[in-house]
């Protein structure tokens, strides 16, 4: 059954107020428009899925990942603002990454399991009764479902921007990630189609090593794949770290969820780039957090932590 949707709404707008304060934050947090997109992929990712699609229409963006169902949490995290049900040990967040969707819609609409509902004026989840048949069918396989219809007044360079992203993914995004093994992507306006995915094993010599091939293509022909040597190991976060996070906690919440996963594990992993079996150098590498950040590190291989950037 799906949630009170009405009593949510009506319990951010008396916290939130209009909120345009809190983003104008946003908006200064992601100067590409299309980050978005990485935000969806680092979701799709901590909700454990597998394959994620992507379907860009004349006046829209269809979304659809094959990860866990939305929960209660996720309702009231999604339609927040600077709220996360995620620990530390989870990539992104939707009370934040989520908005960057706002730079191309005002009106997200989000169908998983019993949960189907747009979110108006940011943060006010409304329920939605007639679910056309291609977000149906979808919804029946399990999958969680993203529909942003685009702006009114969304400027076509804006569209073309998406366009180009779409087909200029960091196919490196995928290196680190514990989960999601495939992106495709399809640009139904002008019948073009391509895919980014990952494949790994064990590396058949050295222990606790995995050899990763990331691959892409775009309208059925291949493009360069790369291949990595990855090493990873589990450490304790340092506590001084976790004291500090604890004093920046801005509720209760927040704090317990800190204090719970402060004990787990967390992986660091090193990725040497392969040619012809041997580790060659790479240049321009910048540092991982899970995803790519924009961060030079001046190293000659690849780094991933939970850093805080």
């Amino acid at each position: 059954m799906a949630l009170d949707y009405k009593s949510i709404a009506k319990k951010h707008k008396e916290e939130y107020g209009t909120a345009k304060s809190h983003l104008r934050i946003y908006k200064q947090l992601y100067s590409d428009k299309t980050h978005f997109i990485y935000e969806l992929v680092q979701n799709a990712d901590d909700n454990k899925s597998r394959h994620l699609e992507l379907q860009l229409g004349e006046n829209e963006l269809f979304v659809w990942n094959d990860g866990c169902q939305f929960s209660e949490k996720d309702v009231r995290s999604i339609c927040s603002i600077g709220l996360s049900n995620k620990d530390l040990t989870q990539i992104g967040n939707f009370g934040i990454g989520f908005k960057a969707v706002y730079a191309y819609t005002d009106l997200p609409e989000i169908y998983s399991g019993d949960e189907r509902f747009r979110i108006r004026n940011f943060k006010e989840p409304e329920g939605i009764d007639d679910i056309a048949p291609r977000i149906r069918r979808q919804v029946n396989k399990g999958r969680a479902v993203f529909r942003l219809p685009f702006k009114d007044s969304l400027r076509q360079e804006d569209i073309d921007y998406l366009k180009n992203r779409l087909c200029n993914l960091e196919k490196r995004a995928l290196l680190f990630l514990r989960h999601l093994k495939k992106i495709q992507w399809r640009n139904t306006h002008d019948a073009q189609m391509g895919s980014y995915s990952c494949h790994r094993h064990p590396h058949d010599k050295i222990q606790d090593a995995s050899e990763i091939e990331l691959m892409a293509s775009m309208n059925s022909k291949n493009q360069l794949s790369e291949t990595f040597l990855v090493f990873r190991k589990e450490v304790q976060p340092p506590q001084d770290v976790i004291d500090e996070l604890l004093q920046q906690a801005e509720d209760e919440e927040e704090w317990q969820r800190i204090q719970r996963s402060a004990k787990k594990q967390q992986p660091v992993e090193v990725a040497f780039k392969l040619r012809d079996g041997q580790i060659t150098a790479m240049n321009s590498c910048v540092l991982f957090a899970y995803l790519p950040t924009e961060k030079e590190t001046h190293l000659r291989f690849l780094i991933q932590g939970r850093y805080q950037t």
